[in-house]
């Protein structure tokens, strides 16, 4: 859900001897005219901002939108959950423990720092996603996707299952593979 805000303008007048501060008072008409680009917004939303999209920029997947800024969109734990869709969702430091996100398009996301300590994250994509220093203790990530230069830098996969997973292209510097599950 997009939440919208309305713009409000309030105007007040101010009395002070205008020759004092070596200033010429405004006319009402003068005043009245300066107020009709404010005015002509009371009531109105503001435009929505526009959702940022994975894409492929200078030979890397980045989440633009549609002015060509770089960003994430802002995700709530529980729709994600409820969707098992996330592209390009900002969900650092969250803690999905436990989680069921078998099949989840997680695409451009950002999941660093987070907790995704035995989660169910069979057949999910994290194509071009951020998961450095993403902690996945014992998740079961068997034919999980961690391609198109996914982010594992400095990630804890003890004890992980990543049987058929796919991790090509994906930068590992410092992460954690010991006792994993390969078959």
């Amino acid at each position: 859900m997009q939440k919208t805000a309305s713009v409000l303008v309030l105007a007040a007048s101010i009395h002070f001897p205008a020759a004092a501060a070596g200033l010429r008072p405004m006319s009402d008409m003068r005043f009245e005219k300066s107020l009709q680009p404010a005015r002509a917004l009371i009531g109105k939303k503001a435009p929505a901002p526009s959702r940022y999209e994975l894409k492929l920029v200078d030979g890397r997947f980045v989440c633009v939108n549609d002015l060509g800024e770089s960003g994430y969109n802002t995700a709530l734990r529980s729709s994600v959950l409820e969707s098992k869709s996330a592209s390009c969702s900002d969900l650092s430091g969250k803690d999905f423990s436990g989680a069921a996100l078998a099949g989840a398009q997680l695409s451009g996301s950002n999941f660093s720092g987070a907790k995704l300590i035995r989660s169910n994250l069979v057949d999910a994509s994290f194509f071009a996603a951020k998961l450095s220093a993403a902690d996945l203790t014992g998740a079961n990530m068997i034919g999980a996707a961690l391609t198109g230069g996914a982010d594992l830098s400095d990630a804890r996969f003890a004890d992980a299952n990543l049987k058929g997973a796919n991790l090509s292209a994906a930068a590992a510097q410092n992460a954690d593979f010991s006792t994993i599950k390969i078959r």
